[in-house]
């Protein structure tokens, strides 16, 4: 590395992508991928959220029926069913289901997120009651119990809570930071370790905010539970991109005011 008229070691030029090359198309076209990704995530996100609060409020807040309706309703009514085809899983990936059948033999498929007071009781051929709203069997109730169906509107602002903490942190930071990118790749053709850092680091933090609620196990809804689990792994996380920076190349892929980046494969200065 040869020195320059104070007899400081000079750093190496930094490489510039040609503007239009194959290298330039496919940095691009990642970092674009990494805004549209970042905001079409944001609107499903808060469309399901508005969705799910909405129907929340009308189930709550739906009246009993005033007779049987023939049509799927907005109010509720009840019904009497028989219980037959049990299916009982344990694994949490699969969900409990009963197959409720009623007076004139209309077959209504029911299924259960967990086993419940109603459903750890129930054998084929028991009756239970049934509460329907939108043409859906919400509840069922039997041994002076009551549980409710994967079809009933559930608080989900825990997990939605959650979630947000899995995605806020990583999915700001990766539609700004290739928002960034590609400003350096239209300006100069180049970009930073830093950018490389906090690129890597984005998708590392909505990695381990997806692994912490499995590790809290049952208490994966709780965001406090899952917030102490994703906290020191995104510490870690933190320290590597920073550690990544600190320890590049010299002018490796930097953006230096003092140095003249070459056009790669040229060994030509940049314009």
């Amino acid at each position: 590395m040869a020195d320059d008229r104070h007899g400081r070691a000079s750093r190496p030029p930094a490489v510039v992508m040609a503007r239009f090359s194959p290298a330039w198309h496919l940095n691009t076209a990642v970092a674009a991928a990494l805004v549209l990704a970042g905001g079409i995530g944001a609107v499903i996100v808060t469309g399901r959220l508005v969705q799910d609060d909405a129907a929340l409020a009308a189930y709550r807040e739906a009246a009993r029926c005033p007779a049987a309706p023939t049509v799927a309703a907005e109010c509720r009514w009840s019904r009497q069913f028989t219980v037959t085809e049990i299916r009982h899983f344990k694994r949490r990936n699969q969900q409990n289901g009963v197959v409720l059948v009623a007076a004139d033999g209309s077959r209504w498929e029911t299924s259960y997120a967990a086993d419940g007071p109603v459903f750890d009781h129930l054998s084929d051929g028991d009756r239970v009651t049934g509460t329907i709203w939108r043409g859906m069997v919400t509840e069922i109730a039997a041994v002076g119990a009551t549980q409710e169906t994967m079809n009933a509107p559930a608080d989900l602002r825990k997990r939605y809570q959650v979630g947000a903490m899995i995605l806020v942190p990583g999915l700001p930071l990766a539609v700004v930071a290739g928002g960034w990118w590609l400003v350096l790749l239209a300006r100069r053709g180049r970009s930073t370790a830093g950018l490389h850092a906090t690129l890597g680091l984005a998708p590392g933090l909505i990695v381990c905010g997806m692994f912490s609620p499995a590790l809290a196990g049952e208490s994966g809804d709780d965001p406090m539970t899952v917030v102490l689990i994703w906290a020191p792994m995104a510490v870690i996380a933190t320290i590597v991109a920073r550690v990544y920076v600190a320890y590049k190349r010299p002018g490796e892929g930097d953006e230096d005011a003092g140095t003249t980046p070459t056009v790669a494969g040229t060994g030509t200065a940049a314009s």
